[in-house]
């Protein structure tokens, strides 16, 4: 199985030496920071990597993206969804 490569809204990797890496071995990687690495992904980063990261269906993630375009929106709603 292959996906694009997971790369931040500027263009840039996700890479170890972009300091944006995390390690999916569970002895390796906590799932509190797990968890805090996502959740601290950009509003924007985070609707492409749903796309490609999660199961839900094409009409969840629209309906979220038109959320984030109302106003009074919160910033990180989507993360916590």
């Amino acid at each position: 199985m292959t996906f694009p490569l997971l790369l931040k809204s500027d263009g840039t990797e996700n890479g170890k030496s972009e300091g944006g890496a995390i390690c999916l071995l569970l002895s390796m990687l906590l799932p509190y920071k797990f968890y805090q690495y996502f959740f601290s992904v950009p509003d924007v980063d985070v609707v492409r990597f749903l796309k490609i990261l999660t199961f839900l269906s094409m009409k969840e993630i629209e309906d979220l993206v038109k959320g984030m375009k109302k106003p009074g929106y919160v910033p990180n709603t989507v993360q916590r969804n």
